[in-house]
């Protein structure tokens, strides 16, 4: 009917075999917001017959809070490993990096958490809140919150800087769901995360008006120990 109707004629060609990338390491992790993740993303690109393809090109892309140290494309190594390192924004929350190769049959993909405490301030209220990730069951994570006025000292720790230093003599335990500095409450709410957790502080208003303070928390992580959170700066 083409000469009545118009049409047109097509043909449908498999591609065949292409190349692939999976993921090697560096998925799972949990890092700081606002901080670089301790480990990089390491991916391998395969060549049809499933063979690491040496000089084969990476593309990596994100999703959510993170930024990346490389720029596209990344070429893999004589083993096919090609590598990023991945560094969480100050948003913190979930992300996703995806390594591709041109017509990939497969991606590798990394699941990345960066836990984050942000402070809001009014007038007369102080909202503390954590954003925070766990795998265990029941997600029970004790939690110590620390504010400091500013001058304090940042400690180094094995958990990395510290920048409300608890033997300052301005640094105050907001809260202390671990035990370690006597369980005080000054939310009433507790210290345990299910995993993250949110307090609220009334103050009398103009008590901290013009202060630059910091905040910092410590938790327990039942499954991978402790942990700290990004110091969180705030003019009132």
């Amino acid at each position: 009917t083409y000469a009545t109707s118009g049409g047109s004629l097509k043909r449908i060609r498999s591609l065949g075999p292409t190349n692939s990338v999976v993921a090697v390491s560096g998925g799972g992790q949990v890092g700081v917001a606002g901080e670089a993740y301790a480990a990089p993303i390491v991916a391998r690109v395969r060549d049809p017959n499933g063979n690491p393809l040496p000089g084969g090109t990476v593309n990596f892309a994100v999703t959510g809070g993170v930024t990346l140290t490389t720029v596209n494309p990344v070429i893999a190594d004589a083993n096919g490993i090609a590598q990023t390192t991945a560094i969480a924004t100050a948003a913190g929350g979930a992300a996703t990096v995806t390594a591709s190769t041109p017509n990939s049959q497969t991606n590798g993909t990394f699941s990345l958490f960066a836990r984050r405490l942000v402070v809001t301030p009014t007038s007369n209220v102080v909202v503390v809140g954590f954003t925070n990730t766990t795998t265990a069951v029941p997600a029970q994570v004790p939690l110590v919150v620390f504010a400091s006025f500013a001058g304090g000292p940042t400690i180094p720790t094995i958990l990395g800087p510290i920048c409300t230093d608890p033997s300052y003599g301005l640094t105050f335990v907001l809260e202390d769901g671990a035990g370690l500095f006597g369980g005080v409450s000054y939310s009433g709410t507790g210290g345990i995360g299910t995993p993250g957790k949110n307090w609220v502080y009334t103050i009398p208003a103009g008590l901290l008006t013009g202060q630059l303070m910091k905040f910092q928390l410590i938790g327990f992580d039942p499954v991978t120990g402790w942990f700290r959170t990004n110091c969180e700066t705030k003019q009132f």
